[in-house]
């Protein structure tokens, strides 16, 4: 969970599945969310995450604990 405005890296979590684990759970997803998805190239995501982190930091605060394990992933 990314706070772009000001709190950065609220949140963050992962869990290993199969394929049709994930397409079961975006299916569950799409059906409960109110907000439309977009998919975006890996690279914007990265720099919304990474560009919500530094600006957080420069107003002192710094990312969630869990993030420590999960930037991994993204990298």
């Amino acid at each position: 969970m990314v706070d772009v405005y000001c709190l950065g890296v609220k949140d963050t979590f992962y869990e290993l599945m199969t394929r049709n684990e994930y397409d079961e759970h975006m299916e569950h997803i799409l059906e409960i969310t109110p907000y439309p998805l977009t998919k975006v190239d890996p690279n914007y995501a990265f720099n919304i995450i990474y560009g919500a982190i530094e600006y957080a930091e420069d107003l002192g605060i710094e990312p969630h604990a869990s993030f420590a394990n999960t930037e991994y992933l993204i990298g």
